[in-house]
């Protein structure tokens, strides 16, 4: 297993690399750039450069983590102006670099800047953008409002047929949307469930209930439960208590006319 040294080393090593290319702004993201990093921490990077250099910077830095002691290695397109790379060293330490035009990164950081980031080259007022967390929590709030009735109704048909792989995959689906309701409300970033610990007790509780404790019709039908009741919670919550109430309406009826 790697140590907090050598990890500091490998980035000290990338960093000076990637100085070497025409890039604009290099900086550390997840757990190593908001200061919450352990021994355990993978390293995690967004690199900011013309959109015209980016596949030929981005195909440097391919031959560059090559030169590493690599397990295993792969690239993400996530479209014509965001590349990444992540690599396995056999350390254990694990690298992901993205490649990023300035447009991007200043789309991704108004919608993560809960988290801080650490900017090690370039401009550094990038570490502190301020999230407008008043749309995103509305915009959230009325996803969750907008989609609980395909994920639950399908769940509920899903477990009246004894299908109970598609029962978990739709409770899993909802269970996700209302962390990230949750967590966008409380400021908390829940993406990989990285802060879901930091949530109140009370919040966590409801979601621990609201997973099977047992693969069968009787322990899905409580993990269903338990998610809506969590789902509800949510809602009120966020003051959006007449919805939670249309909805317990709604679902009872529905689970007595189907009679699960």
């Amino acid at each position: 297993m790697f140590t907090v040294e050598e990890r500091k080393e490998i980035l000290e090593r990338i960093i000076k690399f990637l100085k070497t290319l025409d890039v604009k702004l290099i900086a550390l993201v997840g757990s190593c750039g908001n200061d919450s990093a352990d021994q355990y921490s993978d390293l995690d990077m967004s690199v900011v450069v013309d959109k015209n250099k980016l596949q030929e910077i981005f195909n440097k830095y391919e031959k560059f983590i090559n030169t590493m002691d690599i397990f295993k290695y792969f690239k993400t397109s996530y479209n014509e102006e965001s590349l990444l790379i992540g690599a396995f060293l056999k350390s254990g330490l694990e690298l992901d670099v993205g490649f990023t035009t300035l447009n991007e990164f200043e789309k991704n950081r108004i919608k993560r800047t809960q988290n801080k980031i650490n900017v090690v080259y370039g401009d550094e007022s990038y570490e502190n953008v301020k999230k407008i967390n008043s749309n995103a929590n509305n915009d959230s709030l009325n996803y969750i409002i907008e989609t609980a009735w395909y994920n639950i109704k399908n769940a509920m048909v899903a477990l009246k047929r004894e299908k109970l792989f598609r029962t978990v995959k739709e409770i899993d689906d909802f269970r996700l949307i209302v962390v990230e309701t949750y967590g966008n409300a409380k400021n908390i970033e829940t993406k990989h469930f990285r802060q879901v610990d930091n949530l109140d007790n009370d919040f966590k509780q409801l979601l621990a209930n609201s997973y099977f404790k047992e693969f069968s019709y009787n322990g899905l039908k409580i993990s269903l439960l338990n998610t809506l009741d969590l789902f509800y919670w949510v809602l009120e919550k966020l003051n959006a208590s007449d919805e939670s109430q249309n909805y317990k309406n709604m679902f009872t009826k529905l689970l007595r006319e189907i009679e699960l």
